[in-house]
């Protein structure tokens, strides 16, 4: 959590980093030392049940609903403390980002979105996806894992050659996120932005009435 230091707001721009999902705040410290050198203050936390590694099972995640508690809870301190708050997400992170500027826009001063997922209609998307959101409600959810597999999604060769290496070394060096899914998390990652359909619209229209 952000500690409050200061009961006047700064005037110094903030910026609250959003990691992917099973991923942690190294995969957005290269934005946070940018926003760091740009003068902002960056806030990258590491997201409860949504980071690889922050329960005792690595692998089991919360729910969206917890993400979207945790993040909003994050805002509300930075929002306390600074005059201008901007959310930056990556993956879930900028579905997230979406969110709280959807429910909360007096405290969102802008957004950047990278890899921002609202649907999964990719072109390595298995035909037995639609039986997915069964393992939810039972304890497969808790115990099925989803590993990450070539071509990785990637339809970039160079960047698909890169995943290779990094996979290659494997306990050998710090990964920035886990190289495999709970099935949990990509089914509550799926239910998230079902909520968001009259959510868009709201904010569609707020960017274009700005």
């Amino acid at each position: 959590m952000v500690v409050k230091l200061a009961s006047k707001r700064s005037r110094q721009d903030a910026v609250l980093l959003l990691h992917g999902l099973s991923g942690s705040p190294l995969e957005m410290q290269y934005l946070e030392r940018r926003m760091r050198e740009a003068g902002f203050l960056a806030h990258n936390p590491s997201i409860p049940g949504c980071g690889f590694g922050t329960r005792e099972d690595r692998f089991d995640t919360g729910t969206w609903r917890q993400w979207v508690a945790f993040v909003s809870g994050e805002l509300d301190a930075l929002s306390h403390d600074h005059e201008r708050v901007y959310v930056a997400g990556l993956c879930i992170g900028a579905v997230l980002a979406l969110r709280l500027a959807i429910e909360r826009p007096q405290q969102v001063a802008g957004l950047a979105l990278v890899s921002t997922t609202l649907a999964y209609d990719g072109w390595q998307m298995p035909w037995y996806r639609v039986l997915a959101p069964l393992a939810y409600h039972t304890p497969l959810r808790r115990m099925i894992a989803w590993p990450e597999r070539p071509p990785y999604g990637l339809k970039n060769e160079r960047l698909r050659e890169w995943v290779v290496l990094a996979r290659g070394f494997g306990g050998r060096i710090r990964l920035p996120a886990a190289l495999r899914h709970p099935r949990g998390a990509p089914v509550d990652r799926r239910r998230a932005p079902r909520h968001f359909p009259s959510a868009r619209a709201r904010l569609d229209h707020a960017c274009n009435r700005g």
